[in-house]
């Protein structure tokens, strides 16, 4: 097994030198699963602006 394998994230893909962390990696993201995340939770939060819209 690779020594540099203890050290990698969950995914097994390791982060450039110098990349983003926390939210602003997740958003400025290019990886398809995190987009589709973002997508989902976004459609969630306007789901609930256009409820609250309405009762109002």
């Amino acid at each position: 097994m690779d020594a540099r394998a203890d050290h990698l994230p969950a995914d097994g893909h390791a982060a450039p030198h110098g990349s983003a962390k926390g939210v602003l990696r997740w958003i400025t993201t290019t990886n398809h699963k995190d987009i589709g995340t973002l997508y989902l939770c976004f459609s969630l939060l306007m789901l609930f602006v256009g409820g609250a819209m309405a009762l109002v």
